[in-house]
């Protein structure tokens, strides 16, 4: 037989109106598990915020998986053991505060079982604790209080200024990205020369992606100085 992977979010799918798992629903699960398929529960929420759904289809015990915080971590419940996770690299985190200072939006991340807010909590932040059965935790400095590894840092604000506060925080971010490409650029050797889509393509990988590329092009330096085909690597 071949296993299979049934995946479910939680709020209005594995969940009725009421935020509760009805006993049908319970058995259904069971079932798929009892047959040996695998369930995972994707969510936006965090790990902690996943744990009272996992209890209660008794994922330690079953195996299930757990996806959270909008894909960025992926945890075996049977083990334990992280799977996989993305980290939002923290350089980000200066750029939000600003924007959410400027803008009267809430800034929150988590540690552990606590949501970490930048501010006092507007009912957005105070939601989504709620949700996900966790206290908030405000903090002085927030830029300097997480470092932190985070999965997932969110920004709230009114539905009918949330969408254009989106599109502006999304441009200052990639200005933001492609000020630190021409740094980037400014330091690459003559031998390597770039095309303007080779440029774009640089600025827009993210963070994690030019910080690998650093690290490159800092290795093989010295090396490539002495063998200029050396660069062609660091191109493709």
């Amino acid at each position: 037989m071949d296993t299979k992977a049934l995946v479910l979010d939680i709020d209005g799918t594995l969940t009725n109106s009421k935020k509760e798992i009805t006993e049908a629903t319970r058995q259904a699960i069971f079932d798929v598990m009892n047959r040996g398929h695998k369930v995972v529960l994707a969510s936006g929420r965090p790990t902690p915020g996943m744990k009272k759904a996992a209890a209660s289809l008794r994922f330690e015990e079953t195996g299930g998986y757990l996806l959270s915080f909008n894909g960025a971590r992926i945890v075996d419940c049977g083990t334990g053991q992280i799977l996989y996770q993305r980290i939002l690299p923290l350089t980000l985190l200066p750029g939000l505060y600003r924007f959410a200072r400027e803008n009267g939006c809430g800034l929150i991340t988590y540690l552990g079982d606590e949501v970490i807010s930048a501010f006092a909590p507007d009912r957005y932040v105070e939601i989504e604790a709620r949700i996900n059965g966790l206290p908030i935790r405000t903090v002085e400095r927030f830029v300097e209080f997480v470092d932190f590894d985070i999965n997932k840092c969110l920004m709230t604000a009114d539905p009918d200024r949330a969408e254009e506060l989106e599109r502006q925080a999304r441009e200052q971010e990639q200005q933001r990205q492609r000020q630190e490409a021409e740094q980037d650029f400014a330091r690459f050797p003559e031998q390597l020369k770039l095309t303007q889509q080779q440029r774009e393509t640089y600025a827009a990988m993210g963070e994690e992606a030019r910080q690998r590329l650093r690290g490159f092009l800092d290795k093989y330096q010295g090396a490539a100085q002495r063998n200029p085909n050396l660069y062609g690597e660091f191109i493709h």
